[in-house]
């Protein structure tokens, strides 16, 4: 099940693959993934996409996602599927805790709770279901809810019906 192909992309030992996904190796990782359990949606507060992935690319940052969806559908993987990304921070679900070692991160580039644009909106979708239907996750789940009080995305204009009916449905 690590190879799983779905529209022009797919994945590939643990890292996307196919028509406008980039790969930059974040220094912000470390240690594989216990068991993949569910996938986190978060918002990334940057002012653009390039901001964003510089400041990932930088180990002062102390933070990673796995993937990050620009405005314009484009897709930046930061980190292999089966190695722990720095997105979910102090964070529990369930008996979990440190959901780092439990989760793959995929933020939307998002600032301000600005709408989130169509493109971004089918690309979350597509990419959602490749890692949700790929490692067999149990839910869809935001920063949000793992983190309590400390984190507040997504915002709340985040299409959640739309987007677990997408990946999960």
């Amino acid at each position: 099940r690590v190879n799983q192909r779905l529209a022009s992309m797919e994945i590939v030992n643990h890292r996307l693959v196919g028509d406008g996904v980039k790969f930059l190796p974040s220094p912000n990782t470390r240690g594989l993934i216990r068991s993949m359990e569910y996938l986190i949606a978060h918002d990334d507060e940057g002012a653009s996409m390039a901001g964003t992935e510089s400041w990932l690319m930088q180990s002062a940052s102390e933070v990673s996602y796995h993937v990050l969806i620009g405005k314009k559908g484009e897709v930046t993987q930061f980190v292999d599927f089966n190695k722990r990304a720095y997105h979910a921070g102090k964070s529990s679900w369930g008996s979990l805790s440190d959901l780092n070692w439990y989760t793959i991160g995929v933020s939307m580039q998002n600032r301000n709770k600005e709408p989130y644009t169509e493109k971004q909106i089918e690309k979350f979708i597509q990419v959602g279901k490749l890692i949700y239907d790929t490692y067999s996750l149990k839910d869809i789940l935001g920063h949000r809810q793992i983190s309590p009080g400390r984190k507040t995305d997504p915002h709340n204009g985040f299409p959640w019906a739309r987007i677990k009916s997408g990946i999960q449905g």
